[in-house]
């Protein structure tokens, strides 16, 4: 079994991720943007943007990717573009995003399918 250590992907803890130790939020540096990755439950994405945007603004970041919703959602606020790629998984539509040359777009997916896509990439 692979671990997300040893994987490719970039993770952050989420509101039922109790056992997994990961952050609850990382900055990376990606394709010339800096990218702030966040789940959103600490920042009330469900609320509205108001915290999140003051997280983005402060660490001066050019995107930023949250969750905890499951909508897929993308906003330019002043610049900083914010998305919420959906979710694999849940009630609502499945959905998940690519960033790609500054567009980003939404796929409508079954998860059982998207999740063999994802991890053949890696």
């Amino acid at each position: 079994m692979v671990t997300i250590e040893q994987s490719k992907m970039i993770a952050v803890k989420g509101n039922n991720d109790y056992f997994l130790d990961l952050p609850l939020s990382r900055i990376i540096d990606f394709d010339g943007k800096k990218i702030l990755l966040v789940h959103g439950h600490m920042e009330d994405v469900k609320y509205g943007l108001g915290k999140l945007q003051v997280e983005a603004f402060k660490n001066k970041v050019d995107i930023c990717i949250f969750g905890h919703t499951h909508e897929a959602f993308y906003k330019n606020i002043e610049g900083v573009e914010f998305i919420n790629p959906g979710a694999l998984s849940g009630l609502k539509d499945k959905s998940y995003a690519v960033y790609e040359s500054g567009r980003v777009s939404f796929i409508n997916a079954d998860w059982r399918t998207s999740v063999k896509k994802c991890f053949r990439l890696f």
